[in-house]
Formats: structure tokens, C-alpha cells, sequence
């Protein structure tokens, strides 16, 4: 039998043969190992740079919106991610030597023993290894799904209201238009994806109201107060076209409804008026409708919305001449407001900045104008009339028995007899401007007016109307801007009144007036003045100077200390394009009258 000796050499080799079995089983675990870690690097590093690039698409989107810090919160989650997922436990390796281990520990039992717990151990710790790595590697795949998944909700979240709102914008881009059809277009492929949004049933319904689609508005206006009850602009819809088609009682009904609500003064004033028309219509009494209306007005006060719907019905329904009057004296004794817009002072380049002007508006200057106060309205017919039955005053036109007045055939102004402001040769309401008027007789009126409230009223200097209608003195060639009209100039109902008329018209631009239009018809401009362009001439204090624009000092210019003429501002209703531009520049003498010229006041600030 070999002796002690020779077996422990004998086990010596075999354990020095183990001992490199084992190496090549560490070393073969190690590459294992270290595929399948690089294998989910691989995944964390490919997710990581999923997530930093989506990040960096929802920032770029995002901003966009206004929204801020958003690569910041990108950033954050995805060093989150990697200390979770790519710490130091997934880099470590199986490298204890367990077989020396076990000859230190137990080197007196039998070679087959210690082999054997050597693999079994050795076994025991590349499973528990193995499967820590593959929990390691399935919660990897876990938190990547479920970002994924959030990442999804969340740009389909972003896709739809982005997609919404822009349908929604679009359609309210065209309502500002005119543009019906594409409204209508516009605002269906809103709601194709939310149908939630009563604002968007309310534009659509308008749309279908101008297009004289009544089923389809009246449909639309439900939907909105069924998902808004107390949204008075639908019931205030219901109520007109009803009131359109002849369905007064119905009107009523939704009036009624209306007014039950908790409304503020304006909104009550709103139903209140519909409620007189729905009477009138009727033949009922309005008399006492009329006094809660002036109550609710309170003298002077204005509500926002415009009737432009019931107006252009008035044109054409077969309603007697009287009722049409009474339902437009009312509409413009809703919308009319007598105050004065302040207007901040400022330095602009008064003149023809577009290069199409006349001579006389060519030389661009520096002016300055202090801060002062303008009428938000022209001088209305019922103003003036108050003037002359309190101050009994005569106008030139009045006492000469003669004016000028646009003839019958539309190309050229002939002095007429037997017209005055009472009659300018067409209807006017209470509500409309007040036209041949002369130069003086508008400064005798702001004489009386002053005299009067205690303010020294006064007419505009060609400057401060100039930058009023410029809107700060912007470098706009309209006082609307530089887009399409708004106001009421020469369209084409101007040349379908007047087919000889020999001066061009605005190309495709109906305003459905053909004489003045009712003050206040049209959207201000951004100071907040209306029918700044268009609907009268009106008179400036400035004596007229052809070429006063280049000798005219900086700071509140007034214009020449004498002349013959006086300065006019802002075209009429049948002006062409290029006289009711902002810097066109006209005249006439102080005492001539003509049908399409009236005024508004002005008040120095200090």
C-alpha cells in the first residue's frame, strides 16, 4: 500500500489538477459572465439613449408650448436608470479560488468528497450568480416596457392635444374671416377628437348661423349647453335664429330659460333686447321691456357682443320699415358707449411708409405726440341732435338750405338742396354718424359740449389721429393693420349700388353697407378706436399744408398757423382703397358740408 506520503502527493496532484479544472470553469463562468453583463449594458445603454433622445423630442415639442426644464427632468431620469439598473452588483464576478479554500478547511477527507463539494459549491454560487444577473436583466426589461409604455401615453396624450388645439385655432383663424365653410371644416376635425369642448360647438354653431344653416346651428348651441348649462353666448344663439326664422314664441322660450340664470348686467341686457324684438315682431307691448333695458344699461354702458347676425337679416326680411327701425335702434343703443380711450404718447414716422401714397404724405418724419384722450366712437346722429335742441343751433347746411351729396349715378358729389345732417340724401338711425357737418359746425358743438361737461373737448391734431389710427404708430397702412378689411369702405355692394361708378372698389370685399354703417359695427383697432377707417371722414384742427410735412417740428406738431383748408382723416363708406389708408392725407374748406364727413373729439391728458 503507498504510505501517507505518497498519498498526499497524490492528492497534492489531484488537487493542483482540480485547481486548474477550476480556473477553467471560473474562467469560462467569468466570460459568461461577462457576455451576458455586457449583453445588458448593451440593453441599458441602447434604452438610456432611447429615453435621452425621446426626452430631447418631448423638450423640443414641449417648449414649443412654454413649458420649461424639461431636458433637466430627461437628464435626471436617465441617471435614475442607470444607478438602479447599471450599479456596481451587475459588474461583480465569481473570483474566490473555493478550492484552496477547501483544502485550507478540509484537507483531511477523502479526494472524491472534496472534489465533489468543490463543483458543488462552485455550481451553488454560478446559479445564485446566474439567477441575480437574470432578475437583474428581467427588471431591465420591466422598467423599459413600462417607460415605454408611459412614453407612449404620454406623446399620444401630446399628439391629440396638440392636434386638437390646432384644429381649434385654425377654425377660429377663418371665424376672424369670414371664412364659414372652413370654419365648420376646421372645427369637425376638433371634435373628432374631443367631443367634450363646448367652445368648439359654439364656433361651429355660428358658422352654420352665418351660412343661414339653422337646423345644424341650433343643433350645435344644445350640444354646448348640455355640456355647458349656463352658457348664455349659445342661448343668445337659439334666441336670434329663432327670432330669424319667424319662431317667436320658441325665442322666447330660450329667453325666458336665459334670464333665469345668475347673469351680470351686460348679459341680461343681451335678452332682454331680444326679448323686445321677439315682442315687437309679435305685436306685443315692448314698453315695459324697453324701460328694465335702459335700467339695465345704466346710461352708457356697453356690452361686447355684436348683432351682426340679426343686422344682416334686417336687410333682407320682409319685416315692415318700422320694425327694422326699432330693432336697430336697439341693437346700437346696446352697443353704443359714450367715453374717451386713452391713448399713451409716443414718437412714430408719420407719412407714407408703404411708398404708394400722395405728394403731399411723402416726406416720412419724426413725430412725437403727448399722451391724450380720443373719442371711442364718431359723433353719433342722436349726439348731435341732443346739441341742437339744447344749444337751437343751425348748421351752414341748415341755414343755406344746401350740401353735397353723392349724386344718383355714384361718380361725383353735387350740391344739393334741401339736405342737412337730418337728411343726407339716405336713412340714418340714432346710432350712426353724423355727416354734413362742416368744420365749424363741429368746433361749435365741442364749444357747447364743453360748456357743458366741464371738459375741454376738442378735434384731434393730424398727428395724434395719425398715430391713434396706427394704433401707437405702428407701421400699418390701415388702422386694422396690414390684412385683410375691416370696415365699412367701398366694396362690392358699392358697386352693385353703383354701377357707373368710375373709382375702383376693394376686390371681393363685401361690409353690406352701402352708406354710413351704425358706430361701433366693425372690430377697433388695437387702441381700441372704431371705424377709424372708413365710414366718415373726419375733421382734424390742423390748417392743411401740402408740404408742411417738411418743415413740421418733432414735438406735438398742429399744423401751418393759417390756410385755406382744413385737414380730413380716415376715408368714408365710399372711398376706394387708396384714400382710406392711414397716412392719405385730404382737405377741404371749414365751411363746406358734405354727406360723408362727420367728427370725434379728442382731450389733452394733462
Amino acid at each position: 500500500m503507498p504510505d501517507k506520503d505518497d498519498n498526499m502527493e497524490g492528492l497534492k496532484e489531484r488537487i493542483d489538477g482540480n485547481k486548474e479544472q477550476a480556473n477553467i470553469q471560473l474562467k469560462g463562468l467569468k466570460d459568461e459572465l461577462a457576455l451576458r453583463t455586457e449583453s445588458i449594458e448593451k440593453r441599458i445603454s441602447i434604452y438610456v439613449a432611447g429615453i435621452t433622445s425621446a426626452f430631447i423630442i418631448i423638450t423640443a415639442l414641449l417648449t414649443f408650448f412654454g413649458y420649461k426644464n424639461i431636458k433637466g427632468i430627461a437628464n435626471e431620469t436617465t441617471k435614475e436608470i442607470v444607478e438602479k439598473l447599471a450599479g456596481e452588483e451587475i459588474k461583480k464576478y465569481v473570483t474566490k479560488d473555493y478550492a484552496e479554500e477547501l483544502i485550507r478547511e478540509k484537507g483531511d477527507i477523502t479526494i472524491k468528497r472534496l472534489v465533489d463539494e468543490f463543483e458543488d459549491k462552485l455550481d451553488k454560487k454560478t446559479r445564485e450568480k446566474l439567477s441575480k444577473l437574470d432578475e437583474k436583466a428581467k427588471k431591465v426589461d420591466e422598467i423599459v416596457e413600462s417607460s415605454k409604455r408611459r412614453s407612449d401615453e404620454f406623446f399620444n396624450r401630446l399628439e391629440k392635444k396638440y392636434t386638437f388645439d390646432n384644429w381649434y385655432q385654425k377654425g377660429l383663424k377663418e371665424y376672424n374671416t369670414k371664412n364659414y365653410e372652413n370654419v365648420i371644416t376646421y372645427m369637425d376635425k376638433a371634435i373628432d377628437l374631443d367631443t367634450k369642448q363646448a367652445d368648439v360647438y359654439l364656433k361651429r354653431g355660428d358658422a352654420y348661423g352665418r351660412l343661414k344653416k339653422y337646423k345644424s346651428a341650433i343643433d350645435d348651441y344644445n350640444k354646448a349647453i348640455k355640456l355647458a348649462p349656463e352658457n348664455t353666448v349659445a342661448y343668445e344663439g337659439i334666441s336670434e335664429i329663432n327670432i330669424i326664422m319667424g319662431n317667436y314664441e320658441v325665442a322666447k322660450k330660450s329667453i325666458t330659460k336665459a334670464l333665469s340664470l345668475s347673469l351680470e348686467n351686460k348679459d341680461k341686457a343681451i335678452f332682454l333686447y331680444l326679448e323686445c324684438i321677439a315682442n315687437k315682431l309679435l305685436g306685443d307691448d315692448t314698453s315695459k321691456l324697453e324701460t328694465k333695458l335702459k335700467e339695465v344699461l345704466g346710461g352708457g354702458f356697453t356690452i361686447e357682443r355684436d348683432f351682426d347676425l340679426i343686422e344682416t337679416w334686417l336687410k333682407d326680411a320682409g319685416i315692415s320699415d318700422e320694425k327694422k327701425i326699432f330693432i336697430a335702434g336697439k341693437t346700437n343703443m346696446i352697443k353704443w358707449e359714450k367715453d374717451m380711450v386713452f391713448i399713451k404718447g409716443g414718437c412714430f414716422d408719420m407719412g407714407d411708409k408703404f411708398g404708394d401714397g400722395e405728394d403731399n404724405e411723402a416726406h416720412v418724419h419724426k413725430a412725437c405726440v403727448d399722451d391724450f384722450y380720443m373719442s371711442r366712437y364718431e359723433v353719433t346722429v342722436g349726439e348731435f341732435s341732443r346739441f341742437i335742441n339744447e344749444a337751437k343751433y343751425e348748421t351752414k347746411a341748415e341755414k343755406e338750405g344746401l350740401g353735397y351729396i353723392l349724386n344718383s349715378r355714384g361718380d361725383g358729389w353735387e350740391l344739393s338742396a334741401g339736405v342737412s345732417w337730418k337728411n343726407p340724401g339716405f336713412p340714418q338711425n340714432d346710432f350712426q354718424p353724423v355727416v354734413l357737418i362742416s368744420w365749424n359746425d363741429a368746433m361749435a358743438y365741442i364749444e357747447w359740449l364743453r360748456r357743458k361737461d366741464g371738459k375741454e373737448y376738442r378735434l384731434p391734431t393730424e398727428a395724434e389721429w395719425e398715430y391713434a389710427a396706427r394704433s401707437g404708430g405702428k407701421k400699418y397702412k390701415y388702422s386694422w393693420g396690414n390684412g385683410s378689411p375691416e370696415g365699412n369702405i367701398a366694396g362690392e355692394e358699392t358697386k352693385e349700388r353703383f354701377p357707373e361708378r368710375p373709382w375702383p372698389v376693394w376686390k371681393g370685399y363685401k361690409d353690406v353697407y352701402v352708406f354710413t354703417a351704425s358706430v361701433g359695427s366693425f372690430e377697433p383697432n388695437e387702441s381700441g378706436l372704431y371705424d377709424m377707417t372708413g365710414n366718415v371722414w373726419e375733421w382734424c384742427s390742423d390748417w392743411y399744408g401740402s408740404d408742411y410735412y417738411k418743415s413740421s417740428p418733432k414735438d406735438n406738431p398742429e399744423g401751418p398757423s393759417s390756410g385755406d383748408y382744413k385737414v380730413l382723416r380716415g376715408g368714408s363708406w365710399f372711398n376706394l382703397p387708396g384714400l382710406i389708408r392711414a397716412s392719405n392725407r385730404f382737405w377741404n374748406l371749414p365751411d363746406t358740408s358734405v354727406n360723408n364727413v362727420g367728427f370725434r373729439l379728442s382731450v389733452s391728458a394733462q
